[in-house]
């Protein structure tokens, strides 16, 4: 009844937050031309396996910054009949309310013998990565996150940076440079031979840098747990904490005060970091802490409850984008139907349902999406073909 209940009250009409309206892959893994219409509602794809249904999630997740949802080196995208012709390409055309379409692309390109994606909107070429979060805000769940609370927190500290990137589209370049001092620092302290100056330089860089990150992962985490709460409540809600020596100065003191203390740290731990071939403290040891409701950590709870979780955190973190009216958000689930049992399927796809949000879901059998019948747009694909239903 209670599920009756939020259909009807899903009837009513709520604010369009866009999508894309339209799809075009060339040479792109086991698709070697598609195009396809949609509207900005949800979009199910449903078929056997090996028909081409996760290629579709994996080329619109390549329209964020980075791999995309396989990490894949680029040259393997391209199908195996033109990998020695025309390289994989992807377009689509994003709508955002009454606004004409913009027409955005990524694609391989192959230049002195060096592979690099490149990123066309509206007619621009060489669109830089960091200005695709102003269109899409794209975040995914896959089968191979399923085990992220089990991981080490190296996963999910990529996981959470992901999510920090669509409110802070320079955030990817932070860590890079973060990481790149890290890297140079440990290199010149295993040498011996580097000038203390220069020690000095590079650690000023990385506390900086390392404050910046951590203020950002911290904001997003407080502002995922006060979302949930505009969740319809069928799905767990996970508490978030971040652990970290950076978060805790960020946490305690201003900025600068708090990069001022990190360069002290990683200054007195040079000679214990040239023997360990380590980095003993910083924002690449952070972890990201999840609670079954506050009380029961993550990692000990039954798969069903971790993916429950793992989808209500996905779920915060794009009503939090479509709260900030910069871009287009886009959720892509691949598979997530299963390990999940009938009850919190139902509630996953009222959810989404109510987020009116373009959701993209892929299945093996169109039966489990039965209970959105009429509410969400269904393709069916077998190998090569894709049919709407």
């Amino acid at each position: 009844m209670a599920h009756e209940a939020l259909r009807q009250t899903n009837t009513h009409s709520q604010e369009d937050h866009g999508g894309i309206s339209r799809v075009f892959l060339q040479h792109f893994r086991s698709w070697e031309h598609v195009s396809f219409a949609c509207d900005t509602t949800p979009v199910i794809l449903t078929g056997p396996n090996g028909a081409g249904k996760t290629n579709i999630l994996e080329a619109l997740s390549l329209l964020a910054p980075g791999q995309g949802l396989r990490s894949a080196k680029l040259s393997h995208i391209t199908s195996h009949a033109h990998v020695s012709h025309t390289p994989w390409s992807v377009s689509v055309h994003v709508r955002e309310g009454g606004l004409a379409p913009m027409v955005l692309g990524t694609s391989l390109e192959m230049r002195d013998g060096k592979e690099r994606r490149v990123i066309q909107l509206d007619g621009r070429h060489g669109v830089p990565q960091s200005e695709l979060p102003q269109v899409l805000g794209v975040v995914w769940l896959t089968p191979a996150m399923d085990r992220l609370f089990m991981d080490a927190a190296a996963s999910r500290r990529r996981f959470l940076d992901r999510l920090v990137a669509m409110f802070a589209p320079h955030h990817a370049s932070l860590v890079a440079k973060y990481e790149y001092c890290v890297r140079e620092r440990l290199r010149l302290l295993k040498d011996g031979r580097s000038s203390p100056q220069w020690l000095d330089a590079l650690e000023e860089k990385a506390a900086q840098a390392a404050v910046a990150i951590a203020a950002a992962r911290l904001s997003l985490v407080e502002r995922l747990n006060s979302a949930k709460e505009l969740a319809l409540g069928f799905l767990p809600r996970p508490y978030l904490t971040l652990e970290g020596d950076v978060e805790d100065l960020v946490r305690a003191h201003p900025a600068l005060r708090a990069e001022e203390d990190f360069q002290k740290m990683l200054a007195a731990s040079r000679v214990l970091d040239a023997s360990s071939g380590r980095t003993q403290c910083g924002a690449h040891k952070s972890d990201l802490v999840v609670t079954y409701e506050g009380r029961a950590p993550a990692a000990s709870c039954s798969t069903g409850e971790q993916k429950a979780l793992l989808l209500s955190l996905m779920m915060a973190a794009v009503r939090l984008r479509a709260r900030t009216r910069e871009g287009v958000p886009l959720l892509l689930l691949d598979e997530v139907i299963a390990h999940l049992d009938e009850g919190r399927r139902v509630a996953l796809l009222e959810e989404i349902s109510h987020l009116n949000i373009q959701t993209w879901m892929t299945g093996t059998h169109p039966c489990a999406f039965a209970s959105m019948k009429g509410r969400m747009q269904h393709f069916q694909l077998e190998k090569g073909t894709l049919t709407p239903l």
